[in-house]
């Protein structure tokens, strides 16, 4: 656990422009439903302006600029499904408002806000009014669960304060103790704490900011107890950030896209959903509600997180958004020229598109959008199957920007890919990639049907079967006119035979042939075939 924080200074209340103002303590010692769906409101509206300060604030774990967009979208849903919920008990309403901010959460700053208000409504559960107990009960529970749904939790952030928020409160107070009384206390723990996020993470204190996420979890604390007082919130103005504002090295300087979605009707648990997500990214953050899991985490390759994930359940709500790292600026910085994106169907594939310079992308139409929303060259788009080819059409149709290059298979895909070249007219490099993909022959090479054979397939139709996959492959290349061929790529699969058992099979059959493997990794077919 990081150091516990010292009490508020007075150099930091004026370096944060905070207004003081007199205090009356409420008349209630405790909360109704209809004022829990006011307090909501107010804690919107307070959001809503700082949300641009949050956004420049807001460094890490990426200096994407999102937190007070984020967490003003989670508290305004939380807010609206309160509304929506005709209940007269304070805990019902706070239940509506966990759920409505979770499943319209964005990123770590809004799954934990959301947390918070789930550790309040499980405490809330049944009870007419929220009080003061309930309160301090439910930041308690609060801070548990959004440690329990981030992977890998950070000190220094959001929830450091609401940590040191839940353990300042003990023990907790009695029945009669005023609620008002405890907002306020929970303001100014929370305060104390966000003045003291730079000395935890050096990326704040290089940056000359505290964290975006910790002092807008200060400002909900800061209406709540506003409300609760029938006065004006302390924090008028945004706090100073420096000018001009540091080039900061993210945390997340791998990630290339801010993944959020939902998976319905799924087993699994959240824990188990993080362990099998942490392997593909950063920012890690899963929770379950009922049947469903809300994701976030920042991916460098979205294919293994969308796999993944489909395995669990229905995917609902994908949003999948560039944060401009390498793969998208590299493209970008072309003044001229082309880029190329390119559909992976498995993780060796996508390593060999990077090493020609393009962008692997899944068959994913969320993503490919997302990418070509951050290029603004014209852009090579190349699939790799049937079914790729069709969604690459339609990605075309939609943008003039975009050059299709009408791969079928993946030999054809990793043909038209070798003779890209960035600098040249997007003209010239789509004429040179349709000839290249026009000189392969690709044979599809699978397990028969109820059977212990393999049967190797040409895309004219014609097929031969053996009872081993290279036997299967010499005899369909047998077939082929080879003497004018240069070259053969083994791609295999991710359940695919041995790669170099076949490839030497190749060699010995045709000393004259440049042989290569891959290690493709794609789900099906097990082995691919590509002469040119």
């Amino acid at each position: 656990m990081a150091r516990r924080c010292r009490r508020r200074t007075a150099s930091w209340s004026e370096a944060y422009h905070l207004t003081m103002t007199g205090e009356r303590r409420a008349a209630g010692q405790s909360c109704s439903a209809a004022q829990v769906r006011a307090s909501l409101r107010a804690i919107t509206r307070h959001l809503e302006r700082h949300a641009q300060e949050l956004n420049t604030l807001n460094v890490f774990p990426v200096a994407d600029a999102d937190t007070g967009t984020n967490l003003t979208r989670t508290v305004r849903a939380a807010a609206e499904a309160a509304a929506r919920r005709p209940a007269a008990r304070a805990g019902d309403i706070l239940e509506a408002a966990a759920e409505g901010a979770l499943f319209a959460s964005y990123g770590n700053s809004g799954i934990i806000l959301a947390q918070a208000l789930r550790g309040l409504a499980e405490a809330a559960q049944g009870a007419e009014r929220l009080t003061a107990p309930l309160l301090v009960r439910g930041l308690q529970r609060a801070a548990e669960l959004a440690y329990q749904a981030v992977a890998h939790p950070v000190e220094g952030t959001m929830l450091t304060v609401l940590r040191v928020v839940s353990e300042r409160l003990e023990p907790v107070p009695g029945e009669n103790a005023s609620l008002a009384t405890v907002l306020v206390t929970c303001r100014d723990i929370a305060f104390d704490t966000v003045a003291h996020t730079p000395a935890m993470l050096p990326m704040l204190q290089h940056a000359g900011v505290v964290d975006a996420g910790a002092w807008g979890l200060a400002l909900i604390f800061d209406a709540a107890s506003a409300y609760a007082l029938g006065v004006a919130p302390l924090a008028k103005r945004r706090p100073a950030s420096p000018s001009p504002r540091p080039t900061i090295e993210s945390f997340d300087d791998e990630a290339s896209f801010c993944v959020n979605l939902i998976v319905v009707d799924t087993p699994v648990s959240a824990a188990e959903c993080r362990r099998l997500l942490t392997p593909f990214g950063t920012s890690v953050a899963v929770v379950r509600f009922g049947d469903r899991l809300k994701v976030h985490l920042h991916a460098k390759e979205l294919k293994h997180v969308l796999h993944t994930v489909q395995a669990f359940g229905h995917l609902a709500d994908v949003h999948l958004e560039p944060l401009a790292r390498e793969p998208v600026r590299r493209a970008a910085a072309i003044s001229r020229g082309s880029a190329v994106l390119a559909i992976s169907l498995g993780p060796g594939l996508a390593t060999a598109i990077q090493r020609v310079g393009g962008m692997p992308l899944p068959a994913h139409a969320p993503a490919l959008q997302a990418a070509l929303a951050e290029l603004r060259q014209s852009v090579l788009l190349v699939p790799a199957s049937e079914e790729t080819l069709a969604l690459a059409r339609d990605i075309a149709e939609e943008n003039e920007r975009v050059v299709l290059v009408p791969a079928r298979t993946i030999p054809e895909q990793l043909a038209a890919l070798s003779v890209f070249e960035a600098s040249r007219d997007p003209a010239e490099n789509e004429e040179s990639m349709r000839e290249a993909l026009a000189r392969v022959t690709t044979v599809e090479v699978c397990r028969a049907e109820a059977e212990e054979t393999w049967l190797a397939r040409a895309r004219d139709g014609t097929h031969v079967t053996a009872d081993a996959p290279e036997a299967a492959v010499l005899a369909a290349l047998a077939r082929l006119d080879l003497d004018q061929a240069e070259r053969v790529t083994v791609v295999v699969g991710e359940d695919g035979p041995d790669g170099e058992r076949v490839a030497s099979a190749v060699r010995a059959g045709w000393p004259h042939l440049r042989v290569d493997t891959v290690d493709g990794g794609q789900g099906f077919p097990p082995l691919v075939i590509g002469v040119e």
